[in-house]
């Protein structure tokens, strides 16, 4: 059988991948002097987009970035 296309689905139904995500979102925080999250944490904020979920680690910080134009 042959395929002309193959989609994935990566919201947790076939990959998990919260925990690669937070590591990812500390990466950023410590890359812009910021303090670091215990990855529970971030893994909680997953599931509401790239911008909130970088809004929400940033904390009061967040308004110091232009955070809509990074995430793009």
């Amino acid at each position: 059988m042959r395929f002309s296309a193959v989609i994935f689905d990566l919201d947790g139904t076939l990959v998990d991948s919260r925990r690669d995500i937070a590591v990812s979102v500390n990466h950023m925080l410590s890359g812009h002097g910021l303090e670091t999250l215990p990855i529970e944490t971030i893994e909680s904020y997953v599931g509401s987009g790239a911008e909130c979920l970088v809004r929400r680690s940033m904390g009061a910080a967040a308004s110091r970035f232009d955070i809509p134009a990074a995430v793009q």
